[in-house]
Order: structure tokens, then C-alpha cells, then sequence
């Protein structure tokens, strides 16, 4: 379902889910930032690459000066993420997004898709571009294609090809896990943790498995048949 304002010209508005990354700023460490991203970055240099990012402060932390939100600037751009908005204490935060002339997110906003399933049961091939998105667990009867994403807050049972993006436990629910009847997914993750198909064993390509966080690391486990 689209939520459509129709304008009665050759255009129309129309709200979409769109996927974020979110970029946690916890220090003015800028040397430990740069070498974060890059080990990050490195485990899909691709898939990053022009990815709106969202700069989020912690509640707790002091104003940041602008010169060490500029070096942050020139990281981003040397890895080719665009800065989209901040989020932050809107005390100080609010007034760095004017200075950046980019949005301002209260924490009390959810970056999640605006637009929700109603059921959580995907019963339509998922296409390129296509997004799904459920509050609870998401279980998977057709084909998702390459480029096309499952977004759930809890655990994903896939009981068909599972290509393109498996994120379950969007909103930090470590204990959420992925089911699939053949994995062959470009992107998995668990509470923002992730793995990329380049990282997979191959031998777990096309077979059923289970996906979970184990020390806020991604393990795959084989299922075995009977």
C-alpha cells in the first residue's frame, strides 16, 4: 500500500520507505572514527557507497565543535557516504544541523519505514527495489530478488530463494534470528550487525540455515534434515 497525495499534474507525492544508516558518534576521537569506518566499510566497500547516513549523538554526550564535525564531513566524503540528517540532544544538535543545513531528527523519532505491513506473511515475489517491512516476524512464501529487502523487528522464516537483504531485529532485538529454506542472500543482518554475501561460506549457499548473533557476531548454522 502507497500513501498518495494526488496533485491532478503529471506528478505525485508519495511516501516510501527508504533504508538509513546510522552513523553513532560517541567521541571526538576523529583518527579512531576513520579507522573504524574503514575496517567496517571494508567488509562491503560496494554496498556503502552513496549510502545516506545519519550522524547520531549520544544524549549524554557535550556539543561537538564544528571543526571536528567538518573532519567528519571530509571522512564521509572520502568514503562516498552522503550525510542525510543528525540526531542528537536538541539542545546543541539541532542548531549543528541548521549550520549543515540538513534535517534534524528528535531521538524520539523512529528511523524506521513510515510505510507498515499489515501482515506480516509475504505471499508475493519481492522485486528489485521492493521493501518489506513487518513489526514482528516476517515469514517469507515467494521469492526475494536481488535488491530487494525484508525488514522485520523480530526473527525472519524465509521458506523460499531468499536473495537481496534479510534485517531482522531492527530495532537492537539481538535474540531475533534468520530462517532460510536457501540462503542466497546479498546482505544479512541482526540487530545491525552484518554480513555480506562475500563474507558467507560457500557452502552455505542454497541450503537451509539459521542465522544468529553470538557475541554480537554472525554465525550460520546448517539445518539438518531428517
Amino acid at each position: 500500500m502507497e500513501i498518495i497525495e494526488k496533485t491532478g499534474l503529471n506528478w505525485d507525492i508519495k511516501i516510501q520507505p527508504w533504508s538509513f544508516v546510522t552513523l553513532s558518534i560517541f567521541s571526538d576521537d576523529i583518527d579512531e572514527l576513520a579507522l573504524h569506518l574503514q575496517k567496517k566499510l571494508a567488509q562491503a566497500p560496494n554496498f556503502f557507497k552513496n549510502t545516506p547516513i545519519i550522524l547520531a549523538f549520544h544524549e549524554n554526550q557535550d556539543s561537538v565543535e564544528i571543526s571536528t564535525l567538518q573532519k567528519i564531513l571530509s571522512i564521509l566524503e572520502r568514503y562516498q557516504l552522503n550525510l542525510t540528517g543528525c540526531s542528537g540532544p536538541e539542545s546543541w544538535t539541532k542548531s549543528i544541523a541548521e549550520f549543515f543545513n540538513i534535517p534534524y531528527l528528535a531521538h524520539k523519532h523512529s528511523l524506521e519505514p513510515l510505510l507498515q505491513q499489515k501482515s506480516e506473511v509475504l505471499t508475493q515475489p519481492l522485486r528489485a527495489g521492493q521493501q518489506f517491512y513487518a513489526h514482528d516476524d516476517v515469514i517469507a512464501l515467494a521469492n526475494t530478488h536481488s535488491g530487494s529487502e525484508i525488514i522485520s523487528q523480530g526473527h525472519i522464516h524465509s521458506y523460499a530463494k531468499a536473495q537481496g537483504r534479510l534485517l531482522a531485529g531492527v530495532n537492537g532485538q539481538k535474540n531475533s534470528r534468520i530462517f532460510c529454506q536457501s540462503l542466497n542472500a546479498e546482505l544479512l543482518s541482526i540487530a545491525g550487525i552484518f554480513m555480506t554475501k562475500s563474507q558467507i561460506d560457500p557452502d552455505y549457499i542454497g541450503k537451509q540455515c539459521m542465522v544468529y548473533l553470538e557475541e554480537d557476531q554472525m554465525v550460520i548454522q546448517l539445518v539438518e534434515k531428517e
